[in-house]
C-alpha cells in the first residue's frame, strides 16, 4: 500500500487529507511543515530527518512558487516521490488520488519558469470593471494562432521548461481555435501544468471533441463565479463532470468585491497592493512580470493616459533564463500605480469609462 505525508500542515492540507482518507483510503503517516510541530488534525507534524525516503510527499500549499520552493527542498533531502495538490474538482473518479488530484512534480533545474500566463483571445464577453488584463478595451481576439504560438516556442528557447501555464485572456473560450492551441501547448510542454482561466459561462456550449481534447492533454480549468456563472453553475460543473475533467472554483461570495486596481497618482491615498505578483505574461514578442504592465498600454491609449510601461522584456532579446527570470523580479515604475481600491464587481457599459480601471485621486 501507498505511503504518505503531506507537506503543510494548514487548511489546504486538511483538504489533501480528507481527499485520502474518505475517497482512497490510502495509508497516511502524517505532516511535514517548516514552522510547525506536534500534531495537526490528529496526524503528528514530523522534521524531514525523520521521515522515510521512499514515501509520496504530497505537497500542499496555494502557489506553484511555494510548491517549487519546497520540492526543491525535498529533493535536497533525498525524497523523489513529489506532487503537488491541486485542489480540484473530478466529476469521474481517476484511478488514484495521485492521478486525479496532484501534478508529479518533476526534477526540474533552476532555468524554469514557475508560472507562465497566455492570452488566446484578448477580448472578452463579460468585460468586468477592474480587469487587470483591461480586456474590455478590446474588441477581438488579438494575435493570430502562429504569433502566438511563436511566443510559446520563444519561451521554450529560454526556459527549460514550465511548471505552470495558465490559458487565459480575455475570455479564453471566445477563440475557435482552442483546441489547436490546447494540442500544441501540450507538445510544446509535456510536463507542465495546464489551466485555463474562464468566467465559465461559454462551457456549457462546448461540443464533445472539444471536450475530449481538454480531457486528453490533461488540461484543467480554474471558474470565476461571477454573478452570471453563478446563475448557471450547475450546467458548468455537469458539464465538466460528465467529461472527466478537473476544475477549482473560485467561489461566487469571494466575487462581491472587485477591486479597482490603477491609479493615475505615485502617492495615491489608497494603500499599495499587488495582485498579479508571479503572474509572468506572455504576449505579442514580448514577456512582463504581470499582466497589468504588458496591457497598460490599452489603457493609455484609450483614455490618453501616460502610465508607465517600463519593464516589458522583448523576448528576441532575453538570451537565458537566469538573466530574464532577475529582469521579470525587479520592481517596475507601474508598481507604484497599484493600488487596493475596492468597488461592487459590476460589467462595464458599451462606453468603457476611466473610471472602471482607475482613480486619479
Amino acid at each position: 500500500m501507498e505511503k504518505y505525508l503531506i507537506y503543510g500542515a494548514a487548511e489546504i492540507g486538511a483538504r489533501a487529507e480528507q481527499r485520502l482518507r474518505e475517497n482512497y483510503g490510502e495509508h497516511i503517516l502524517g505532516y511535514i511543515d517548516t514552522y510547525k510541530s506536534g500534531m495537526f488534525n490528529s496526524y503528528e507534524i514530523y522534521p524531514l530527518e525523520q521521515c522515510e525516503r521512499d514515501v509520496n510527499i504530497v505537497v500542499a500549499v496555494l502557489t506553484p512558487d511555494n510548491a517549487m520552493i519546497i520540492s526543491r527542498l525535498l529533493r535536497k533531502n533525498g525524497f523523489q516521490k513529489i506532487y503537488w495538490f491541486c485542489d480540484l474538482h473530478f466529476g469521474k473518479k481517476q484511478s488514484s488520488f495521485l492521478e486525479a488530484e496532484c501534478f508529479k512534480i518533476p526534477d526540474w533545474d533552476e532555468n524554469i519558469l514557475v508560472h507562465g500566463e497566455f492570452h488566446v483571445a484578448d477580448n472578452c464577453n463579460l468585460n468586468c470593471r477592474g480587469c487587470t488584463h483591461f480586456s474590455p478595451l478590446y474588441d477581438s481576439l488579438g494575435a493570430s494562432f502562429e504569433e502566438r504560438l511563436s511566443d510559446l516556442k520563444e519561451i521554450r528557447r529560454i526556459f527549460s521548461d514550465v511548471f505552470r501555464l495558465d490559458i487565459l485572456g480575455g475570455e479564453p473560450l471566445l477563440n475557435p481555435e482552442l483546441t489547436r492551441y490546447i494540442n500544441e501547448i501540450r507538445r510544446l510542454f509535456p510536463k507542465s501544468f495546464i489551466n485555463i482561466y474562464s468566467n465559465g459561462v461559454l462551457i456549457p456550449r462546448l461540443g464533445a471533441s472539444e471536450l475530449e481534447e481538454i480531457a486528453k492533454n490533461n488540461v484543467v480549468f480554474s471558474i470565476s463565479e461571477y454573478e452570471p456563472t453563478h446563475r448557471m453553475i450547475d450546467k458548468i460543473t455537469e458539464k465538466l463532470d460528465d467529461a472527466g475533467i478537473g476544475y477549482k472554483i473560485v467561489p461566487y461570495n469571494k466575487k462581491q468585491v472587485f477591486n479597482r486596481p490603477i491609479s493615475t497618482n505615485e502617492d495615491s491615498k489608497y494603500p499599495r497592493l499587488c495582485i498579479s505578483k508571479g503572474c509572468v505574461t506572455i504576449a505579442n514578442g514580448a514577456i512582463a512580470k504581470c499582466p497589468t504592465l504588458m496591457y497598460v498600454h490599452k489603457f493609455n491609449e484609450t483614455f490618453g493616459e501616460n502610465l508607465p510601461t517600463t519593464g516589458i522584456l522583448r523576448l528576441v532579446d532575453c538570451t537565458n533564463a537566469a538573466e530574464t527570470i532577475k529582469e521579470l523580479n525587479k520592481p517596475v515604475p507601474l508598481c507604484n500605480h497599484c493600488v487596493e481600491n475596492g468597488m461592487e464587481w459590476s460589467i462595464c457599459d458599451r462606453e468603457k469609462q476611466f473610471e472602471d480601471f482607475a482613480t486619479r485621486d
